[in-house]
């Protein structure tokens, strides 16, 4: 059980780190419009993404089995749907990680320049 665990973790940071990689070595921000539109797009991303959350709860949940093993109840495993959502999930979620992380510094140095650059 704990190979399997491992194995998934792997998975989720690998899909995780693509999400960061392609977000910030892509020039994604200049296909889209600029870095301020991209923030507001990746907003409605997370807002999405959080809500999607209680959408896969409620699913997990409603599946949710138990077995009986020397007089005591187990929980089994969710479903592999259940389990394939929730990674999806974790994937598209590094997308509006990748730009927290970016995003605020490039907005900065966008403003500091538009603001305190001398006159010509």
């Amino acid at each position: 059980m704990i190979v399997g665990s491992v194995q998934v973790h792997w998975v989720t940071a690998k899909l995780g780190g693509f999400g960061i990689h392609f977000t910030r070595c892509g020039g994604f921000g200049s296909w889209v419009g600029g870095v301020k539109r991209l923030w507001g797009i990746v907003n409605f991303i997370l807002a999405i993404c959080l809500a999607m959350t209680i959408l896969i709860t409620k699913v997990a949940q409603s599946n949710r089995r138990y077995t009986t093993v020397n007089g005591g109840t187990h929980l089994l495993p969710p479903p592999s749907g259940v389990k394939a959502g929730a990674l999806a999930l974790f994937a598209v979620m590094g997308i509006p990680q990748a730009i927290t992380y970016s995003i605020p510094f490039a907005l900065a140095s966008i403003f500091s320049n538009t603001l305190w650059c001398w006159p010509r």
